[in-house]
């Protein structure tokens, strides 16, 4: 009975289906978990980029702050961070991290949006608090303020060296 089987054409020809359907399927499987795993480095890589580009902005505004603290004013527009992976990426990926994870590369990330958001405004607010006199003392205000973006981007970048480490925050205590 097995002998007939064996030599059956039909029996052979499933078989090919059998074994072609599931190679197939298994290379599809075998590439989308790669390119997974592409996507996830291309985010690792921009947030070591951003690493340096926050540093930049933290010299930036620090010097803003010494400037204001001698009343005199320094402009703190600067490149803006880098966001392509993460705007055009980041939810492909999102299913693929563990929810620590998610929230640790979503808070760096507009940490330093938010930072750039204050940055590029900062000349716009401070010479109309100045021309409106809105404020009593805008020097310090505005140092004041620059100091809160310098201490987020100051987490952000614990944020992410924890991350990159393989040992995300959870930011939000989801594992209590």
């Amino acid at each position: 009975m097995i002998d007939r089987l064996l030599t059956s054409p039909s029996f052979w020809g499933l078989a090919g289906v059998v074994i072609g359907f599931a190679l197939g399927e298994g290379a599809r499987y075998i590439r989308y978990r790669w390119r997974i795993h592409r996507l996830k480095g291309l985010i690792d890589t921009e947030l070591k980029s951003l690493l340096y580009q926050v540093e930049q902005k933290k010299d930036i505004i620090g010097q803003a702050i010494g400037r204001l603290k001698q009343k005199k004013y320094l402009p703190t527009q600067s490149i803006p961070a880098m966001t392509t992976a993460y705007k055009e990426i980041f939810a492909e990926v999102y299913e693929h991290l563990c929810p620590t994870q998610r929230n640790c590369v979503h808070n760096v990330y507009e940490r330093v949006l938010l930072a750039d958001r204050v940055l590029d405004s900062f000349e716009h607010d401070f010479i109309t608090a100045i021309k409106d006199k809105i404020i009593g003392d805008p020097f310090q205000a505005f140092s004041d303020r620059l100091q809160e973006v310098q201490q987020a981007l100051n987490e952000a970048q614990e944020l992410i060296r924890g991350y990159l480490e393989g040992n995300p925050k959870d930011i939000y205590g989801l594992k209590s």
